[in-house]
């Protein structure tokens, strides 16, 4: 085994905080989130819309607030840990959603 290798990440899905997203601030490893824009808009209450238009700040707002990092899916897919925002402007929409996009 690489005993250089971090295990300390958690990457939890939708469905595992979106009942209590204080699973997020109670963990001892760091999270990793991947929503798509309508899992973004079910967690922080703002809508599909608004987010779009404020992207980068409504993820790395969340990011702050439960101390964990985002990966927030779409086109120009944002990832932020609250101090450092990426932007990754390769892929498309269709890619977040899930559909088949070949």
């Amino acid at each position: 085994m690489d005993k250089s290798f971090n295990y300390d990440f958690l990457k939890l899905e939708f469905n595992d905080i979106y009942e209590d997203l204080n699973i997020l601030k109670d963990s001892k490893r760091k999270i990793v989130i991947t929503p798509h824009m309508g899992e973004m808009s079910r967690l922080t209450g703002v809508s599909i819309n608004d987010i779009n238009e404020d992207k980068v700040n409504i993820a790395v707002n969340f990011a702050n607030k439960y101390g964990i990092i985002v990966l927030l899916k779409g086109y120009n897919t944002i990832i932020t840990n609250w101090i450092e925002v990426y932007v990754n402007p390769t892929g498309n929409s269709k890619m977040a959603s899930g559909e088949n996009y070949s």
